[in-house]
């Protein structure tokens, strides 16, 4: 470089790769950030089941109602976890006889217990008489109760999918710490360069 105006040329492109590698680093630092949450959300759906149900179930020969619908898909998921509503973790049982007496012995359990009679191996949920509106579903439970509930951000529902789902973001969050790392080195780079242009151009 032989005049000033070279190295204010040459200072003026590295302050912009500067700029463009930290505006980069902040916004891939943004996405991780969101991946991180979604990660954590799905990894802990709404309303996960309680633990003691799944002993309760097997105690009863039954089968949790969100294993029933553990292979529907991620955008099911929501409308099918809205209509149970609450009863979304029921057990399904082939029979109700003796149920009452067998849930009486059980000392450590849920406040609220549902269980479903119904056949594990075809369910049929076309009992329930709903009515889907924007994100929710208004479902008449008798002739007197209506009850209206909104579509879960990340639905027990649809275990499957959200696993998929899952590991799907967790290799686009290590894209995005490696793509973070080398923005951040990229703007260092830019740093360390532009201080001996600024050196030099003092000195012309």
């Amino acid at each position: 470089m032989t005049d000033a105006q070279s190295v204010m040329n040459k200072m003026q492109k590295v302050l912009e790769a500067e700029k463009e590698a930290l505006s980069l680093k902040d916004r891939l630092a943004l996405e991780r950030t969101q991946v991180e949450k979604e990660i954590e959300a799905l990894a802990t759906p709404g309303g996960a089941n309680d633990p003691r149900l799944k002993t309760l179930s097997d105690s009863l020969g039954g089968v949790l109602l969100s294993e029933i619908y553990d292979d529907i898909t991620i955008d099911d998921a929501p409308y099918f976890s809205a209509m149970y509503g609450p009863a979304r973790h029921a057990i399904v049982v082939s029979d109700l006889e003796g149920v009452k007496e067998r849930l009486v012995e059980f000392d450590d359990c849920p406040e609220d217990v549902y269980i479903i009679e119904g056949d594990v191996d075809a369910f049929d949920d076309s009992l329930f008489e709903v009515e889907e509106f924007e994100g929710a579903v208004c479902v008449q439970v008798s002739e007197q109760q209506l009850r209206y509930s909104r579509f879960p951000t990340v639905p027990l529902f649809g275990r499957a999918a959200r696993e998929q789902r899952l590991e799907a973001l967790r290799e686009k969050r290590d894209q995005l710490v490696e793509d973070h790392a080398k923005a951040a080195f990229d703007a260092q780079k830019a740093q360390r360069l532009y201080q001996p242009l600024t050196t030099l151009w003092q000195t012309m």
